[in-house]
C-alpha cells in the first residue's frame, strides 16, 4: 500500500469507526493506529492486528495488504475492546491456545463475526455513491445521511 492508499484508508477508517462504534455498542475511547512494518509484511503467519486491552490501543498493519482485510482487521479488534469494556476480556483468558481454551475460542468466534460490519458499512457507502468523507463539504452540497456526519450524499439537482 503507497501513501496515497495510506491516506485513503485513513479515511475509511474515520469514516468506518463511528459505524462500527454504533453497530457494536461500545462506550469507552480507544486509539486506532497505522503500522508501517515492513519485516511484519514479509512474514506469511505476520500479525494483521492486535488489541492492547490495558491501554486500550488497536494496532493496525496494512502494508501490501487491502485495504477492506484492513477495516476487517480493524472491525475484529474493536470487538475485542467491545469485550474489554463488558469486563469479558481479561488476561488470564487471554492466555494458552484458542483450541484449549473455551472462553478464548467463544471470545475470537465473536470477533471474526465482527467482519461482517464491515460489509454492512460497504454495502451503505454504495448505497450513496457520491457521499463524501468531509464533512463540511458534505453538509454545504447535501444533507446528513442516517445522522452520521461522516457519511453524507450529495443532493441530486
Amino acid at each position: 500500500m503507497n501513501d496515497s492508499n495510506k491516506k485513503a484508508l485513513h479515511e475509511m477508517i474515520q469514516d468506518f469507526f463511528p459505524f462500527a462504534k454504533k453497530e457494536m455498542g461500545f462506550n469507552k475511547p480507544v486509539r486506532i493506529f497505522l503500522s508501517r512494518d515492513i519485516q511484519n509484511a514479509k512474514d506469511p503467519l505476520g500479525k494483521t492486528a492486535y488489541y492492547d486491552p490495558d491501554s486500550m490501543e488497536v494496532k493496525l498493519f496494512y502494508i501490501d495488504r487491502h485495504p477492506k482485510d484492513v477495516l476487517r482487521s480493524l472491525a475484529h479488534e474493536l470487538m475485542h475492546h467491545k469485550q474489554n469494556c463488558e469486563g469479558r476480556l481479561g488476561r488470564e483468558i487471554g492466555e494458552g491456545p484458542v483450541d484449549e481454551n473455551e472462553e478464548l475460542s467463544k471470545l475470537e468466534e465473536e470477533a471474526n463475526m465482527a467482519g461482517f460490519i464491515v460489509r454492512r458499512w460497504e454495502e451503505k457507502r454504495k448505497k450513496w455513491p457520491n457521499a463524501y468523507y468531509d464533512y463540511n463539504l458534505a453538509t454545504a452540497e447535501g444533507e446528513q445521511m442516517g445522522g452520521n456526519p461522516n457519511l453524507q450524499e450529495k443532493k441530486k439537482k
